[in-house]
């Protein structure tokens, strides 16, 4: 190691001065691993560490396991992650592997970037507020100034009817750390010509991203917008929250109250979950898929989406019918009061209000948790952790201004996922 290169780090550990952007990202390096070398556990421990955060493994000479070492020897452990959490592969592999689970159908890891996953990895990079995720009027793209190479990036032919703007970051191999940008105020295909883009007149963060539409507005009857926003963003499946008790008031016409021609199985099998997820479908009353032209997400203010409402002769004996985006949570009492945790208006009026609801809940932050854990870990967290889980997730959104980093930084050091740490 070089020794005014190791002066300087054993400072940085005495002093306590190491942050976010204090640690500087190097290249891979080209050092040569000596086979002679003795591996000591803190050594081991770093490039554990290193890999579990980057999915990246290199060899123990490396700088980067050696600034690590020298971290864990000090009994800076915290210090010891943020030298892989520093790193671009943090973000361009294992951010990017726990978005992509989030934003596609599939719930797959592999899978091209979109403009949902671009996102994730710019706001988590740049510290932003979690809950901001299903909130926020923003989203991130390819900076031309710093892929020039890059030249897909019309508004309305590359990125919103399509998703050729962020194909390049794979075509191109490029680096999500160093290229996306922010761009505040999401835009949308102008309903009444398809040619132009406006603001996006209901933004609700990467709910109304193009490539969450693109999964779940497609067809059907806009209930899947409840149902995989629930699963994903509160890990809540639609079967662990259906409930009998509830009253059916808003579940639709579509839905036959005698299926098979016996109202009870309706009662027992149907009833639980369309009481409440029919209850918060409203929200997307505007919102449609737009097959035409490579696809794209289409929202109308002005009429009902003609699929909310298919089918009613199904049912014609009831009143019901969706006439606009107001919303009233069903899933508010006995066992779903304690399992979401709602915290603020579980009624209200359009996507914004609906992800607000979502994004404020405390089961939003143990779903983070538990994703963030999964992304570390490799497999999801077993029965016995869930004290762990809550106890993170409430330091989440009490002490860690809602930083996604921090989640990582923590859980890294949990035994259960990279051995023996101090945390």
């Amino acid at each position: 190691m070089n020794k005014v290169y190791l002066l300087f780090a054993v400072a940085g550990v005495l002093l306590g001065q190491q942050s976010w952007a204090a640690e500087v990202t190097k290249k891979p390096s080209s050092c040569v691993e000596n086979l002679n070398q003795e591996i000591t556990p803190q050594m081991k421990r770093a490039r554990d560490l290193y890999i579990a955060l980057t999915g990246s493994p290199i060899p123990f000479c490396d700088e980067r396991i050696e600034r690590m070492t020298i971290y864990l020897a000090a009994g800076r452990a915290r210090d010891a992650v943020r030298v892989a959490i520093a790193d671009p592969d943090f973000y361009n592999i294992k951010i990017r592997e726990m978005a992509s689970r989030i934003c596609t159908f599939e719930n797959s890891p592999r899978t091209s970037v979109n403009d949902c996953i671009a996102t994730y990895v710019g706001a988590i990079r740049d510290g932003i507020d979690a809950r901001q995720l299903l909130t926020g009027n923003f989203w991130y793209r390819i900076d031309e100034k710093k892929a020039p190479q890059a030249t897909a990036s019309n508004l309305v032919n590359n990125i919103l009817k399509n998703g050729n703007h962020y194909n390049q970051i794979d075509d191109l191999e490029l680096s999500m750390f160093h290229v996306l940008k922010r761009v505040d105020g999401q835009m949308i295909i102008d309903p009444t010509n398809n040619n132009n883009a406006i603001a996006a007149q209901d933004p609700a963060g990467v709910i109304t991203s193009r490539a969450w539409m693109m999964a779940h507005a497609i067809a059907g009857t806009n209930r899947r917008l409840v149902e995989k926003s629930f699963e994903q963003f509160l890990c809540s499946p639609i079967r662990e929250w259906a409930d009998n008790t509830m009253p059916d008031t808003y579940v639709g016409r579509d839905v036959t109250r005698t299926p098979g021609d016996d109202p009870n199985k309706y009662l027992v099998t149907c009833k639980g979950c369309h009481a409440p997820m029919d209850s918060m479908r409203s929200v997307f009353a505007h919102v449609d898929w737009n097959e035409n032209n490579g696809g794209f997400y289409r929202y109308n203010p002005t009429q009902v989406t003609p699929k909310m409402n298919r089918n009613t002769n199904e049912t014609p004996q009831l009143t019901y019918l969706i006439s606009g985006d107001t919303f009233d949570n069903y899933a508010t009492q006995g066992a779903n009061a304690a399992r979401f945790g709602w915290r603020g208006p579980t009624q209200g009026e359009g996507m914004k209000a609906f992800a607000g609801m979502l994004a404020n809940s405390e089961q939003y932050n143990r779903c983070l948790t538990t994703h963030v854990f999964r992304t570390v870990c490799g497999r999801k967290p077993e029965a016995e952790l869930k004290q762990i889980i809550d106890t993170y997730a409430r330091d989440f959104d009490q002490k860690d201004n809602h930083d996604v980093r921090v989640l990582f930084e923590r859980i890294a050091l949990r035994p259960e996922c990279t051995g023996d740490g101090n945390q």
